[in-house]
């Protein structure tokens, strides 16, 4: 190799470990009309994009990014500012500190975790802020994430129960370590890929490429299993939706209920997926994030979940 080729290729890995969690700008979902603004937590000042639909239904959704993005990137790639608009939802999406949070599992690779940031409060004192701000239903508050931003959802759920009606996790699991005490029932929305190679189905210890430790999660059965004893769900149905796109996956939809206090617990299973969003893009080549499933769109799924439960 000449001695050029030995830095670009530094650059060129180091590159592809920072996008591993990221996410990218999609052309077809460019209609981003934000707005930037924050609030100060812990005398830190904590930034978030807010997209404001023309009528407002007094929803709240908390939009979480994956490792290395942002709150645009997450806008992007879920495409949830238009579905928004048509369901009347005020989208929040905020920025991580160094692109990262603190989502409980304790490791010493990214600033938030090894400096114990506090984003649960962040998020909690954003809540407040908005409620007041724009007169919402404190009642009908969701937060969705990916990768990095699902295992931050479910630390809200676990951490401050009571502020959240319902989640949505894509593409993430719950960290081992995560302490989860809490006792109240909250519907949650898991969509994961059995072939997901960035956080694996059966969980374990996730790494990089490069073999950098990155905590252990829970395998996804177990985090399906403690939710549903959480909730106290007794019934049970399953069902594959339609092949639609012969993208070579499949998609086995779980549903779990209480039957009397209506709290659920519904998995997509998606049989040959990836580390990705259903229904948007192939973002990385398959031989490093897996398959992008087009049989559902992920975030319409996650926004009629949405529109099921209130607390």
């Amino acid at each position: 190799m000449n001695k050029r080729g030995i830095p670009i290729a530094i650059i060129l890995i180091a590159l592809m470990l920072l996008l591993l969690f990221s996410q990218f700008s999609f052309p077809w979902r460019e209609k981003m009309n934000l707005k930037e603004e924050s609030i100060e937590v812990s005398g830190i000042e904590r930034t978030y994009f807010l997209h404001i639909p023309p009528k407002m239904n007094g929803s709240l959704l908390i939009a979480l990014h994956g490792g290395g993005g942002s709150g645009k990137s997450i806008a992007r790639l879920t495409g949830f500012n238009e579905l928004a608009d048509e369901r009347g939802f005020l989208v929040a999406y905020p920025n991580a500190l160094r692109k990262h949070w603190n989502d409980g599992r304790g490791i010493n690779a990214y600033y938030s975790q090894r400096g114990e940031v506090d984003d649960v409060s962040f998020i909690s004192k954003l809540i407040d802020h908005l409620i007041e701000k724009y007169n919402l239903d404190d009642g009908r508050v969701y937060v969705a994430g990916f990768s990095n931003g699902a295992m931050m959802a479910y630390r809200i759920a676990c951490e401050i129960p009571e502020r959240i009606a319902a989640i949505a996790c894509v593409s993430g699991s719950m960290p081992k370590s995560l302490n989860c005490p809490g006792k109240s029932p909250i519907s949650v929305l898991i969509i994961h890929g059995l072939q997901d190679p960035i956080v694996p189905w059966k969980g374990g210890e996730l790494t990089t490429r490069s073999g950098v430790t990155l905590g252990e999660v829970l395998p996804i059965p177990e985090v399906v299993e403690y939710w549903t004893l959480r909730n106290g769900c007794s019934e049970k149905e399953e069902r594959y939706l339609p092949d639609l796109s012969e993208d070579g996956t499949r998609v086995k939809v779980t549903r779990y209920l209480n039957p009397e206090t209506e709290a659920e617990v519904v998995l997509y299973a998606i049989e040959g997926g990836g580390h990705t969003w259903p229904g948007g893009s192939q973002y990385l080549p398959e031989r490093i994030i897996g398959r992008t499933c087009m049989d559902f769109d992920a975030s319409e799924a996650i926004l009629n979940f949405f529109e099921r439960h209130h607390k």
